[in-house]
């Protein structure tokens, strides 16, 4: 009977771990999940819609960021986040909440570290391409390295030409689903609208001024006044920062701005910005021109 028992006792051990090995999910030696997330938005012909979005994970080559994501999915993090910002190569979501009209930045806790080359791991052999998910890390910081500054917002490449590269940012994954990745198209075409005017078609976008330039400014400037030596190795002029300074005050609440504010706020920083070499959606977000694109659910399985 001891026998027997020991004998039944093996094989519900082989057969735990077989069922275990079976709906784990391999590639190449890296071991795969399945990131699911619903969004909720009016498309183009005005009809709301609900659409899946499946990321496929590649929990080896970036673990930490991963299993941040994977973390944040289980605690319902992701859930009731909008997509934040709609440029023509790529959308960004879950560092935000909306209420009546105004964003609010969300935190997961502290930031993640940055698994790609140039922050030294070697690990992640994913690359660039139309689908590629990415953790979105600071771009506007003055102060230097901004490698470890990802921490809940996601990035998703709706084509190649997203101005993000594989040595300079954590990729976790990427979407396969080719209807899935023609309805994200289909959502960058919400970043603007063509409106009609007695000079012709006009493109009208929905710019969101989310602060930073203001306060990048004033690291160049000593306590008097004066342009510091930061900025007098920039080349930085006086007259430019405290544009750029007045400009960002003027706007530093966040709201909607339309294309005449904006076209003088970016009169205004433009010469700054240039000269810090930071591009203008750093301090502006695209938003959608018909409503908030919401996550409403997001889960994560070992399979499809």
């Amino acid at each position: 009977m001891k026998k027997l028992s020991a004998l039944i006792c093996i094989i519900m051990a082989f057969s735990a771990l077989f069922a275990f090995t079976a709906c784990t999910e391999k590639e190449n030696g890296v071991t795969i999940k399945y990131a699911t997330f619903t969004f909720n938005f009016t498309d183009k012909n005005d009809k709301a819609r609900t659409e899946n979005v499946t990321v496929k994970l590649y929990t080896n080559y970036a673990p930490k960021a991963t299993q941040r994501v994977i973390d944040l999915i289980n605690n319902n993090f992701y859930n009731g986040t909008v997509v934040n910002t709609i440029e023509s190569s790529w959308i960004s979501f879950g560092g935000y909440t909306e209420e009546n009209g105004i964003l609010t930045e969300v935190f997961s806790g502290e930031d993640v570290y940055g698994e790609f080359s140039a922050n030294g791991w070697v690990g992640n052999k994913l690359t660039i391409t139309k689908g590629s998910v990415i953790m979105y890390r600071d771009r506007t910081n003055a102060n230097g390295n901004n490698y470890n500054t990802a921490n809940c917002r996601l990035a998703i490449c709706t084509s190649s030409a997203a101005p993000f590269t594989a040595s300079n940012y954590c990729i976790i994954g990427k979407i396969e689903d080719a209807a899935q990745l023609s309805m994200l198209e289909d959502i960058t075409a919400l970043r603007y609208k063509t409106t009609e005017s007695e000079d012709g078609d006009v493109t009208v976008y929905n710019r969101y001024y989310v602060g930073g330039v203001d306060t990048i400014a004033k690291k160049y400037l000593n306590e008097d006044g004066t342009v510091n030596a930061a900025g007098d190795e920039k080349g930085l002029l006086l007259e430019d920062i405290n544009k750029a300074i007045e400009g960002g005050e003027l706007y530093r609440t966040a709201g909607p701005i339309d294309d005449e504010a904006f076209d003088d706020y970016y009169e205004a920083a433009y010469p700054f910005i240039s000269a810090i070499g930071s591009a203008t959606y750093e301090y502006f977000y695209t938003l959608p021109y018909n409503g908030m694109i919401k996550v409403s659910a997001a889960k994560v399985t070992n399979n499809k």
